[in-house]
């Protein structure tokens, strides 16, 4: 993981609002949120549709900025970033994985993951070799030629977080990571996601479902685009 003080929060958002729009079709997204998060925690946020976690969690991941608010990462503060430093951070600091895995549909699951290491200029055999690494890690180790249509979506998830894994990023940030799996699949994904925990990485996991959510060390809920409940389970 990158070299990110235990000393600081990770995250420390201050009273962030997010509005879109103007007059009547103003919306306040959300309203005042506050709240810190440090290295080495794993967080749920939950809430319904329309709540305001996917804001927040754009937010969090600097595919979107604030309107109003502070918000610091590993002591910098963002806010004051322009689009290129905003995605120079997301490429290096966050790992995402997403619902609907996001994967290139005719390409093999080690040129999947190495992908974000073509952006980095890391040589072939160091991207490869670290691929396979991470495929191991979550493992498949026996599927790197794979394509996704000959992946179940349990191994694509899977495909996904090693993806997410490849920059050693300070933060993974998961959107509704088993929101496309069986049961089956979804335990074997949060099984995952406990070990990498428990390995010392930052997890932060958006997700509606409570017992996905009960994972997590802390579960923040988000109503009406404010924290209502900041709770460990």
């Amino acid at each position: 993981m990158s070299k990110i003080s235990e000393n600081i929060p990770l995250m420390d958002i201050r009273e962030v609002k997010k509005i879109y729009g103007e007059g009547e079709y103003r919306t306040e997204a959300l309203r005042g949120v506050s709240f810190t998060i440090h290295p080495g925690e794993f967080v749920a946020i939950i809430g319904h549709s329309g709540s305001g976690k996917s804001t927040l969690m754009n937010i969090i991941g600097f595919l979107d900025t604030v309107t109003s608010g502070q918000y610091h990462f590993a002591g910098q503060d963002v806010t004051t970033f322009t689009e290129d430093d905003l995605a120079g951070i997301r490429n290096k600091e966050v790992g995402f994985v997403f619902q609907s895995f996001n994967l290139l549909p005719r390409t093999s699951a080690v040129d999947n993951v190495r992908l974000p290491l073509v952006y980095a200029g890391v040589s072939d055999h160091e991207q490869i070799e670290r691929a396979q690494k991470a495929l191991t890690m979550v493992g498949l180790h026996d599927k790197f030629e794979n394509a996704p249509n000959q992946l179940s979506g349990g191994q694509q998830q899977r495909v996904a977080i090693a993806r997410a894994l490849i920059n050693n990023p300070s933060l993974i940030l998961a959107d509704e990571p088993t929101g496309n799996l069986d049961t089956a699949s979804s335990r074997d994904i949060m099984k995952i996601l406990d070990k990498l925990n428990k390995d010392g990485h930052t997890i932060v996991m958006v997700t509606h479902e409570k017992n996905i959510a009960a994972h997590a060390g802390r579960v923040l809920e988000v109503s009406d685009g404010q924290i209502i409940s900041d709770h460990r389970p």
